[in-house]
């Protein structure tokens, strides 16, 4: 009887809002628990201790198995309903990151290793840092500190691009995982509104606008030290 009231009573629905935060493992959990309490259950029925109780005894614990045992189904249900749900989820979240991830490469395409691009991606870089719209466990100075040392290594190994590669990789990595934290509904929109920022961004920290100071500084010398030079004519003897 006690199993039919259960049947009829409690659905897979019941059992979800009754554990409204558990989720497909957790329920598995609870289900092994449940089945193995309807097993000592039935186990104590069918061993030598069964003779110490009374006829009401033995039949009022058979009835808590019953109990259990149909309870347990209904978990079980619940927890595919739970399982379809977060392998639908995990779909959709896995489609949108991927379009994400197609947005923000075609706003920032690769970038040339030219002064003109070092200093472009490097400001965007930093505007992108202060305004949060790349999310990481770095202050400002620290990643600013960060960026001096790949530039200057990369000036002194005269390999630019290097630097240009790290900036943009940087960038994209940083923005896509922040658009993808915040739920974006509408990635284009919410890059277009980021470069919308950076047009009229300004450093807030000191750090920040000494760096820029350098790279342009740097990115000139360097740009006009790979500058060609015409040889220099010698004067004629004797004047």
């Amino acid at each position: 009887m006690g199993k039919d009231k259960i049947h009829w009573r409690i659905s897979a629905e019941d059992v979800l809002a009754v554990l409204e935060y558990y989720n497909a493992a957790s329920l598995k959990a609870q289900q092994t628990a449940l089945s193995g309490t309807a097993t000592q259950l039935e186990k104590l029925l069918g061993g030598p201790l069964h003779k110490l109780l009374e006829p009401e005894e033995a039949d009022a614990i058979r009835k808590a198995g019953e109990i259990v045992r149909s309870l347990n189904i209904r978990v079980e249900h619940a927890k595919e309903i739970k399982r379809r749900e977060e392998k639908q989820r995990e779909a959709r979240l896995k489609a949108r990151k991927a379009l994400i991830d197609a947005e923000v490469r075609a706003a920032f395409r690769r970038p040339q290793a030219t002064a003109e691009d070092a200093i472009r991606i490097t400001t965007l870089a930093m505007a992108l840092h202060q305004e949060k719209f790349i999310l990481d466990f770095y202050d400002v100075p620290t990643m600013t500190s960060q960026y001096q040392e790949r530039l200057q290594r990369a000036l002194k190994e005269k390999a630019l691009g290097g630097y240009v590669d790290y900036a943009h990789t940087d960038i994209v990595r940083g923005l896509s995982e922040t658009l993808d934290y915040r739920q974006s509904g509408s990635p284009k929109a919410d890059i277009a509104a980021a470069l919308s920022l950076c047009e009229s961004w300004k450093p807030k920290h000191r750090t920040a606008q000494e760096f820029l100071e350098f790279v342009h500084r740097q990115i000139a010398i360097e740009h006009s030290a790979n500058v060609e030079r015409l040889p220099v004519k010698k004067k004629p003897a004797g004047r």
